[in-house]
């Protein structure tokens, strides 16, 4: 598998808000870690249960097919939400926990159909941590949740945590293409 430098270079400067195209940041560029999940993780895993990201497949399965997406992002990426009315620990809310806890909001480059009628992309994320304000509705769950990237956020702004970004090829085969389509 090959790493698209383009895409890790632009999310890497979108992320610290630098050029991508000024050499003086080939530096930082080179000092980013990227990390690739292998094609059998649990995140991958997770990813492809994702209704978020099934509904975008069907919602988009022709422009796809068509090519609009080819070696181009998906316009405004994707966010990922905490869980909702989903029972407590339960499969989808643990999933839906983990896409928030973990890449919350995405880039998607490159959906395209392959030869082989499968769908492929990338996910791209920076640590791009954000302050996130605990409402009262908020489960004990969440509150924790938002307490922990807050203190990400503070490493981050304190320069004690060190910049890396995932870069998450995500294939689906034709088989479960055609449960996402049947659906």
């Amino acid at each position: 598998m090959s790493i698209n430098q383009k895409v890790v270079f632009d999310k890497i400067a979108q992320g610290l808000k630098i050029d991508a195209n000024n050499p003086n940041n080939i530096e930082v560029f080179k000092n980013t870690t990227v990390v690739v999940p292998e094609p059998d993780s649990k995140l991958i895993q997770v990813i492809k249960r994702s209704d978020k990201i099934k509904n975008l497949i069907k919602s988009e399965y022709e422009n796809i097919v068509n090519g609009k997406y080819k070696n181009q992002y998906f316009k405004n990426g994707l966010a990922f939400e905490a869980p909702g009315s989903e029972k407590i620990f339960s499969k989808q809310w643990r999933d839906k926990m983990t896409l928030f806890g973990v890449l919350h909001n995405v880039d998607i480059f490159d959906i395209k159909q392959t030869n082989n009628h499968s769908i492929e992309f990338v996910i791209s994320d920076f640590y791009d941590f954000e302050y996130l304000t605990s409402k009262k509705e908020d489960n004990t769950v969440v509150k924790f949740v938002k307490y922990s990237n807050n203190s990400a956020n503070n490493q981050q702004i304190t320069q004690k945590l060190f910049p890396y970004m995932l870069y998450i090829p995500v294939k689906f085969t034709y088989k479960e293409l055609k449960d996402i389509l049947d659906k």
